[in-house]
């Protein structure tokens, strides 16, 4: 099997403040075998792109049926059932599919997971998806710029919740922790960015 990579755009949400939010861009393996879950996976894949969400599952799970290359597939259903609203059945279907411990997969779904806990409010469970994401790479310019929009979430909360001047140790600590963390990332193999400031990214996710 040949290897790809990961496809991606930069977008921009009225709604979210996530400068770099990739789209749920679905991943494709390297096969081109007629008979195989190839042709499925590009149908789904193209009916995804199209908005029709309900097309792209019953062609992913005809492909689920070959028993082939299901860690891909399953991160794709993620994909369509988080375009669904069916944020549990996302979560559920990622976490089948980086059991694999493919890199690229596990990337994606640390990276889709920040997204979605980000959207949901859940700013810490983002701030470690993201932080997950740059484990795995280390470079990646999105990540690190959604780990500190996930980070001035965490601190506006807690500026919000020490109004009333009750000092709270744990949430002291884990902002001291967190800001070790941005300092490492933003020296990390020499990729600086500027905090706050838009860049426009994008990442070529190709299979």
């Amino acid at each position: 099997m040949s290897g790809f990579g990961m496809k991606g755009r930069s977008v921009f949400n009225k709604q979210i403040p996530l400068i770099f939010l990739l789209t749920f861009v679905p991943l494709f393996f390297g096969s081109c075998e007629l008979g195989s879950p190839v042709f499925s996976v590009l149908m789904g894949n193209y009916a995804y792109q199209r908005g029709e969400y309900e097309q792209a599952t019953v062609n992913y799970l005809e492909a689920m049926e070959f028993d082939e290359h299901t860690n891909y597939i399953r991160y794709n259903l993620g994909n369509v059932y988080r375009a669904l609203g069916e944020e549990d059945s996302a979560l559920s279907m990622w976490s089948e599919a980086e059991e694999s411990g493919n890199e690229t997969i596990n990337y994606a779904v640390a990276y889709n997971r920040g997204i979605l806990y980000y959207e949901l409010g859940r700013y810490e469970d983002a701030f470690e998806e993201f932080k997950q994401a740059l484990r795995i790479d280390p470079a990646s310019i999105p990540a690190k710029r959604n780990l500190e929009l996930s980070l001035q979430k965490i601190q506006a909360q807690q500026n919000i919740q020490s109004s009333s001047y009750q000092p709270d140790t744990e949430k002291q600590s884990l902002d001291s922790a967190s800001q070790r963390v941005l300092e490492y990332i933003r020296q990390e193999r020499g990729n600086y960015w500027v905090p706050g400031k838009e860049q426009e990214e994008s990442q070529e996710k190709d299979w």
